[in-house]
């Protein structure tokens, strides 16, 4: 690790689930040693493709960046699909119908704050579903398996879960914890 805590090499790679056949997608820091991280990733419905986070170190470009990005299964056709600016990071989650990709913003610094957006897959119809106070840390998220309802955390020292419909309304408060760290995930749709 370098002394700003990045890894020196971070990339997106795949197998077999028997671990055969490792595959590299991306070579994002191969030419460019402690630039970057890469987050974590979810596949879309039909196995297609991978959304991805790309987190820039202090030496990355931009400096402290996060975006989306997605590629093909086989490495080919990478493409940014949100803005630098928008600061999109950590794990998103892709709708059942594959239409819609949820993700959160991430403020500068860890600070807390951050809101959940959706936005098409080819990049276009970016929509912002919350607009919270920055008096807490918005957590990991996902899709019902039916995509109508997308379930987060938010809090402070502790994190609770909340679910809210795909549109952003009805936020409705489902745990009270003392948990910091929790990744809700409602598990895939039952393919009929």
């Amino acid at each position: 690790m370098s002394d700003f805590g990045q890894i020196q090499f971070s990339d997106a790679w795949v197998m077999n689930a028997d671990g055969t056949d490792p595959r590299r997608l991306t070579s994002f820091t191969a030419d460019a040693p402690y630039s970057q991280d890469v987050g974590p990733g979810a596949w879309s419905p039909d196995g297609a493709q991978l959304v991805i986070a790309r987190s820039m170190s202090p030496v990355g470009e931009p400096a402290g960046g996060l975006a989306l990005f997605i590629i093909n299964a086989d490495g080919s056709g990478l493409r940014q699909l949100t803005p630098w600016a928008l600061r999109a990071g950590s794990r998103a989650d892709w709708s059942s119908d594959g239409r819609r990709i949820v993700f959160r913003t991430i403020p500068p610094n860890d600070e807390p704050g951050g809101d959940i957006y959706t936005i098409r897959p080819d990049g276009s119809g970016l929509r912002q579903l919350t607009h919270f106070r920055p008096d807490g840390v918005l957590g990991e998220l996902g899709f019902s398996p039916d995509a109508k309802s997308i379930v987060f955390t938010r809090g402070g020292e502790s994190r609770d879960m909340f679910v809210m419909r795909a549109n952003g309304t009805h936020i409705e408060q489902i745990t009270q914890t003392e948990l910091s760290e929790n990744w809700p995930d409602w598990g895939p749709g039952v393919s009929r």
